[in-house]
């Protein structure tokens, strides 16, 4: 009897496994350019009661495991908007305020590209299978409407040493702060300056009526540009936290940050109007003179 039941456990185990499937894909701004790290991807049943998700990845991907075979609505909680400036136009991608299950309108974007439940296309997910290349082009429509006047700042990444600076899986935080208006915005630099790499597009998460988040990868290219969108105001800029730094004997740290020819290591950064300043942010390496610098600790 032992023996037929464990027979049974052992054949019935991987059928049990089968029973489920998966769904894959990638998140793209209209023009096919990967959306980046940090979206929600959510995928809820038709019938109702499941829902499960996942994040992308720096390269826009995702995949949702272990989902019942059946339809699901596939959601990504976030939209597309544009910032246009001296000719320049930034697309910004901003999160919904909540993901699905999605009872009622959502500020969202459904498979393959729409902001109406109704008009969603359902993925069948099959037992035992990847329903894959489930490809969500995110929707136009975000709202900014509660956030101050929004400006592209041009940036840049320079080594003390010259040349261009070699940093492996990396981290940076930039926090602008007015303070008494509470106007603020985090800039997060993810991937470390890696070659070759993908371009990830530009994330922005709504934190408030007068702030915003920024991540996005390191400058890619050996020219260390980048671009951010910032709200208008006077900032105090500061680094936040060490840079990782994996796979490089030289590790960095922030010597000296420039906005035209405002020194912001010892005044604000000032934003009102179309502007053609740079930030300029100048990496040095750590030695043993600048242990004490919390970017080498």
């Amino acid at each position: 009897m032992q023996r037929l039941l464990l027979t049974f456990l052992l054949i019935s185990a991987p059928l049990y496994g089968q029973q489920r499937g998966a769904i894959s894909g990638q998140i793209r701004l209209p023009g096919g350019k990967p959306a980046g790290a940090g979206i929600p991807v959510n995928a809820s049943s038709f019938t109702g009661g499941l829902t499960a998700g996942g994040q992308t990845d720096l390269n826009g991907s995702y995949q949702i495991r272990n989902l019942p075979p059946g339809p699901y609505r596939v959601f990504a909680a976030a939209r597309v908007e544009a910032v246009t400036e001296n000719g320049e136009t930034i697309p910004l991608i901003v999160p919904a305020t909540r993901a699905g299950p999605i009872a009622g309108p959502a500020k969202g974007t459904y498979f393959p590209r729409t902001a109406n439940i109704e008009e969603a296309t359902a993925v069948t997910v099959s037992p035992g299978l990847f329903s894959e290349n489930i490809d969500i082009v995110l929707a136009p429509g975000a709202s900014v409407a509660n956030l101050p006047l929004l400006r592209i700042v041009r940036g840049k990444f320079v080594a003390d040493d010259g040349g261009f600076p070699t940093i492996g899986e990396s981290e940076l935080d930039l926090i602008f702060s007015d303070g008494p208006a509470n106007v603020f915005s985090e800039v997060t630099f993810i991937g470390g300056f890696r070659r070759p790499a993908p371009e990830a597009a530009l994330f922005i998460q709504l934190s408030g009526p007068k702030g915003i988040r920024n991540v996005f990868s390191m400058p890619t290219k050996d020219d260390g540009h980048f671009r951010l969108v910032l709200p208008e105001g006077e900032f105090r800029v500061s680094p936040q936290g060490p840079m990782k730094n994996n796979g490089h004997d030289a590790r960095y740290y922030i010597k000296t940050m420039s906005y035209g020819t405002t020194n912001l290591m010892k005044d604000l950064m000032t934003l009102h109007g179309p502007n053609q300043n740079e930030l300029m942010i100048t990496l040095a390496k750590c030695t043993a003179d600048s242990v004490k610098e919390p970017m080498c600790s």
